[in-house]
């Protein structure tokens, strides 16, 4: 396969990466570099390398050192060249173990370079391309002093001699020998130095007219007299002949049908390159039969191999008898945005045509890091028996698939609808290059097949244009006779390497699906134009939208039922109308996307179950990382008496990846019985076709799930539970472009754990209606950010007993249900406050009322315990029987209101997974505390409890200190527990004083104590003394 082609085109590559002997392809900067067959072959043979990082640098300058390490590369070859040292400095700025001390000693000695006046060389400074020139034409045997090369106009006759033998072919642009050299520039000009002829002078004795005898050095070329012709069959030696004998160049062509030369080193192919020294004419438009027939020429036409190929396919037939000198009109195949190269050969006496069409090819997927390949469908193409021609057929079947391998291009960046731009011959993909694309643009006007203006340029159309027939005609009114005003539809616009209109894609054809659940009357004064429709959205969001009824396929008044069930893409004018149009639920391959329905109970959607019902040609579709479950909440819409419909009135829970999900589908009775079970009376009429049920599935031509709107139950919905444990809303950012505010709350999920929400609005409406104390009922868009919040007293059904406010009701909804929340709390929402001591027995909570079923608890099971201190609320976080156990006694125990408390569990299968407790008095629960390490420690400390229930102490001294002040800040710490157990822990911030009074400062803060008996209270006092550092002082009592 002929993979690295130097096409004309401004080709954008990334391929990996290899840091010694890389080619162009190789290196991480690849797509900056401009010539590519000159870095491939000076890489290959060694002469030229990448740097550590893996990039080639192409444009950086060449230094003067960095000039005589090619030099030496080129005459002695790198390992040679490489075992270069110099005995001593070969110039005063040039030290002996200089890192290029060798390579410019050696060309020093050879005379291949001279240093400045000064006696310098200065190394790492610039070389201009008259002083490259110079040291190339010294190695190709040029002697400086006898060809004019120093001394006044030097630079003049160095430019004339490189120039007339070559070394500046293939240069873009004009040389410019005053201009630094860059890094592929040197590459270009040693590539051409190899193949260049040598020379070597001979002295001519030349008597002058006053008989005078003068005896000159001339260069001649050198003989190849070994016949080891291996760069060029002209007996003579070129530069890579003698120095290279491993390297071959051959002539062939590509396979566009290009003259071309094929590089081998040590036998193994480089590369095959385009020989643009033979190219006599380029266009990349229409050109006449006239114009080429001037550019071949009447001599090559009538007596040379004269051949034509379009992609590589032999099109002599068709294309050669229109290159005629009176033909005026566009050659056959040369078009706009296909490029179109004519090449002459004189030494062959053969003439080339070449047409190449460039192809817009769409990602089907993403790249699969597995197989190292990324598929694609190309459009504008079939397949014709071995190889791939041109089809502008609209039939939609124009179109081939190719796989592209991670060995020929890097496709490790490709994700899926990526649009790139493919050449096609031989019946693979010739080059691959990302599409410039133009997103999300208005078309301002537009010429059938021509040409469209987009922001006021006007794009031509590409030759092989097409895409998607319907967004290239839309706006025609050749779709179903329907006309779509340019100003109420945007589009991404692909353009072609030279500028021109290769594809047109609608925006609403890639992400723009509405699920319509159903439809009615609209009462505005544009009733008989729209309708009202509620909408889903893929973030999950809901509404009612008018519909028009004229544009698009619409909702038309037969369409009209609380009941439609379907997807759409849609655009939406500057009123705020949505123009819809269908989705094929018969999926035909063409269709960029595809819709189906499954009407079924007990289909489940997890990491187990990936697959549902397709249509069409697609027996299944698959879900993936990005697929969307959206999962629905039903209501009961009564029309008549006997006419009663199950209607999908928003979403409930919205999932991405199938891995996340984990849903089972209702079927129709079981959708009846959840409308039923909210109501008081069950429903005997229903209509025909009128319960929505199962997965409404929306997928891509890929087999991919996009969404699917699915009526079930939802595990993953458990999520969706929050208690809010703060009080704040943190305003978090603010994005101006999108005039969009991000709000966070901090809250407790069903899991207990402290998880962070996110609103994203113009204005916050959902995080601040959350009171703390409460639980609530949380949704969530496809990316995660809040969009509706709903207190779980009303979000949750108590006549399905799944959420419950007492214990006394545990038992009919644990059997009744698989979650239940329970929720004994006291807000200004709800006010179910706990009344009874709550007291733990074995692994089950009971409170008083209830003697027959608690909560049972386990070792998996969440404890969140919030309490304040000091008017400081924290919120810890514990696991377990033990946990839970511990708390309640010193809850009960050692606070006077044996019940000052709130309680609440979320209760999943029988067992609480999570236990949320509040304390309502001031002391702060942090479990098994350590002990913390003192500078001093008390050497007497008594406390006791006084007639109000407080701990306050009758001593604290310590010798150490007792002559000490101290200045604030200074705290003391008190953690206390009861016969052992747990302790909980206070803090009391003192005044400034004398160390020996300490004790009649320290008394326990927002603690009275019932029972003060078996106490144990360790003392921490932290405080600043006089020198400002900050000392610690600790000990331990206790009150019997």
């Amino acid at each position: 396969m002929k993979k690295f082609l130097s096409l004309v085109l401004a080709l954008v590559m990334t391929m990996s990466l290899v840091t010694v002997s890389a080619g162009a392809k190789d290196f991480t900067d690849s797509s900056k570099i401009q010539y590519a067959e000159a870095v491939d072959v000076m890489s290959a043979v060694k002469v030229i390398d990448g740097y550590t990082d893996g990039s080639f640098n192409p444009t950086a300058t060449l230094t003067r050192g960095a000039a005589a390490k090619i030099i030496c590369n080129l005459i002695l070859g790198p390992t040679a060249a490489s075992a270069l040292v110099a005995d001593a400095a070969p110039y005063k700025d040039v030290a002996a173990n200089h890192p290029f001390a060798g390579y410019i000693a050696y060309c020093q000695k050879t005379g291949i370079i001279s240093g400045y006046a000064d006696g310098t060389f200065k190394p790492a400074n610039s070389l201009t391309g008259y002083a490259f020139m110079k040291m190339l034409l010294g190695a190709l045997g040029y002697d400086a002093a006898n060809e004019g090369y120093t001394g006044p106009n030097w630079s003049i006759n160095v430019a004339k001699q490189a120039i007339s033998i070559g070394l500046n072919d293939g240069l873009k642009g004009e040389f410019n020998g005053v201009k630094a050299v860059n890094r592929e520039e040197a590459c270009l000009y040693a590539f051409n130095t190899l193949n260049a002829t040598m020379v070597e002078y001979t002295n001519q004795t030349i008597v002058i007219a006053n008989g005078t005898v003068k005896t000159d050095k001339v260069a001649k070329d050198m003989e190849n007299n070994a016949r080891t012709e291996t760069i060029k069959d002209d007996n003579k030696m070129q530069f890579a002949e003698k120095y290279f004998t491993n390297l071959e160049k051959t002539a062939t062509a590509d396979d566009f049908g290009r003259p071309a030369n094929e590089w081998t080193y040590k036998n193994t192919k480089i590369g095959t390159y385009v020989d643009y020294t033979l190219m006599v004419a380029e266009y990349t438009n229409g050109v006449s039969g006239k114009e080429v027939y001037n550019k071949v020429g009447k001599t090559a036409m009538d007596k040379y191999d004269v051949a034509a190929y379009v992609d590589g396919n032999d099109a002599s037939k068709t294309v050669l008898p229109n290159v005629a000198k009176d033909n005026k009109d566009d050659l056959t195949g040369t078009d706009t945005g296909v490029l179109t190269q004519v090449f002459v050969n004189d030494d062959e006496k053969e003439a080339v045509v070449t047409e190449i069409n460039t192809y817009l090819g769409i990602a089907d997927s993403d790249y699969s890091a597995k197989k190292d390949e990324a598929d694609f469908t190309v459009y504008g193409l079939k397949k014709s028996g071995k190889v791939h021609v041109m089809d502008k057929a609209d039939d939609g079947k124009s179109y081939v698939s190719f796989k592209v391998s991670g060995e020929d291009f890097d496709v490790s960046k490709v994700e899926e609808d990526d649009a790139y731009l493919f050449t096609v011959a031989a019946g693979e993909v010739q080059t691959f290059v990302p599409a410039e694309t133009i997103k999300d643009t208005e078309i301002t006007s537009f010429k059938k097949g021509s040409n469209v203006t987009v922001g006021g340029t006007k794009y031509e159309f590409n030759a092989a244009a097409y895409f998607d027939a319907k967004a290239l005609k839309v706006y025609t009114g050749e779709n179903n006779n329907d006309t779509i005003n340019l100003k109420d539809t945007t589009y991404n616009v692909y353009l072609d390497t030279y500028g021109n209109l290769i594809g047109l894609e609608e925006v609403d054809a890639i992400d723009n699906y509405v699920f319509i659940t159903g439809a009615d009357e609209n009462s505005s004064n544009l009733a008989t134009k729209t309708t009202d429709a509620n909408a889903i959205f893929l973030d999950g969001t809901s509404k009612v939208i008018e519909v028009s009824k004229t544009k698009g396929d619409g909702i038309d008044n037969a369409d009209i039922s609380p009941v439609i069930n379907k997807w759409f893409t849609y655009t939406v004018d500057k009123n705020g109308v949505y123009t819809l149009k269908d989705i094929n639920d018969n999926y035909a391959k063409g269709d960029k996307v595809g819709q189906s329905k499954k009407q079924a109970g007990d289909i489940e959607i997890d990491k187990k179950h990936v697959s549902l019902d397709g249509s069409g040609i697609f027996t299944r579709v698959y879900g993936n990382a990005d697929s969307i479950y959206l999962t629905a909440s039903l209501k009961k819409v009564t029309k008549d008496a006997d006419e009663n419909y199950v209607v999908i009135s928003g979403v409930d829970n919205v999932t991405t990846g199938v891995k996340n999900a984990s849903i089972k589908t209702w079927d129709a009775a079981q959708a009846k019985k959840d409308v039923d079970s909210k109501n008081a009376t069950a429903t005997s009429f229903w209509a025909a076709n009128g319960v929505s049920n199962g997965v409404y599935t929306l997928f891509k031509d890929n087999g991919y799930v996009i969404a699917a709107v699915v009526v079930g139950d939802d595990a993953a919905s458990t999520k969706n539970l929050v208690f809010s444990h703060k009080k704040d809303v943190e305003l978090e950012s603010y994005d101006k472009t999108e005039d969009e505010w991000t709000w966070t709350r901090k809250v407790v999920n069903a899991k207990g754990e402290e998880i962070v929400l996110t609103e994203k609005s113009d204005s916050l409406s959902e995080l601040n209606k959350m009171v703390k104390g409460m639980w609530y009922q949380v949704k969530y868009d496809a990316k995660g950010n809040v969009i509706s919040v709903e207190p779980a007293s009303t979000a949750l059904s108590d006549v399905k007993k799944e959420y419950i406010t007492s214990f006394g009701d545990i038992e009919t909804a644990v059997n009744d249900n698989d979650t239940v929340l329970l929720e004994m709390v006291k807000t200004k929402l709800v006010d179910n406050a706990l009344t009874k001591k709550l007291t733990l027995k074995g692994s089950t909570l009971y409170d008083a009322t209830s003697a027959k079923l608690g909560v049972a608890v386990d070792d998996d099971t969440n404890i969140v315990f919030i309490q304040k201190n000091d008017n400081k609320e924290t919120t810890s976080f514990e696991t377990g029987v033990k946990a839970l156990e511990t708390a309640l006694k010193n809850l009960n125990e050692v606070s006077k209101d044996t019940y000052s408390y709130e309680f609440s569990a979320y209760i999943e299968d029988g067992i609480a997974t999570t236990v949320v407790i509040r304390d309502l008095t001031a002391g702060e629960y942090e479990g098994s505390k350590p002990a913390t390490k003192a500078d001093y420690t008390f050497d007497t400390l008594t406390a006791e409890v006084n007639n109000n229930g407080k701990i306050v102490f009758s001593d604290a001294t310590c010798a150490d200190i007792s002559g000490w002040d101290f200045k604030a800040p200074a705290t003391a710490e008190y953690t206390i527990s009861v016969a052992g157990g747990a302790a909980r822990t206070y803090k009391q911030t003192l005044t400034a004083g004398a160390v020996n009074t300490l004790a009649t400062q320290l008394t326990v803060p927002g603690l009275t104590v019932k029972n003060g008996t078996d106490l144990a209270i360790d003392v921490v006092v932290t405080f600043t003394g006089n020198d400002n550092n900050t000392y610690t002082v600790s000990g331990t009592c206790y009150i019997a």
